[in-house]
């Protein structure tokens, strides 16, 4: 069941945090703490998934999605975004660059856990389609919300309708 993850975070605490339950889990952890030792990590041995904090210094969470697309660059790697951002540009903007999944903080770390194995448990081919099909219905959403005057936010009617 072990799976290798990537765990990139700027706040010490919720790296260390994730790592035991993970590894109490059974998975293999390596750690990054911004998004520049992200992308080293990855370019020495991508891991099977990346857990990937949007807001740090240097390079950011989308900047490391971007990164990862530029350079054709582990796209074996799951990508499950953790991070505190809920407007719904921010969660459509991470789809778009790649991530297939979306978790706001704080978070259940057993809750996480789950998330991660049935993210792993998914074919990446499979998770593609999946991602496509939800960011449409995402974007429709968000116009609609636009239209009617509403601020759409992740943790809103986009979120329970996904």
């Amino acid at each position: 069941m072990g799976h290798e993850l990537l765990i990139v975070d700027d706040d010490h605490n919720i790296r260390e945090m994730l790592s035991l339950v993970l590894e109490d889990a059974g998975h293999t952890v390596r750690v990054a703490s911004d998004g520049l030792e992200a992308v080293v990590a990855l370019e020495e041995s991508p891991p099977e998934c990346m857990v990937l904090d949007l807001m740090m210094p240097s390079l950011d969470g989308d900047g490391v999605l971007r990164t990862m697309r530029e350079r054709d660059l582990a796209a074996e790697t799951r990508v499950l975004v953790l991070t505190c951002k809920l407007h719904a540009g921010e969660f459509i903007e991470a789809w778009q660059l790649g991530a297939d999944e979306y978790v706001t903080k704080p978070v259940d770390p057993f809750v996480l856990v789950e998330k991660l194995n049935e993210l792993l448990a998914i074919p990446v081919a499979q998770l593609h389609e999946e991602r496509e099909a939800k960011l449409e219905k995402a974007v429709l959403l968000a116009r609609l919300e636009s239209s009617f005057g509403k601020s759409p936010s992740w943790g809103s009617s986009i979120r329970s309708r996904l």
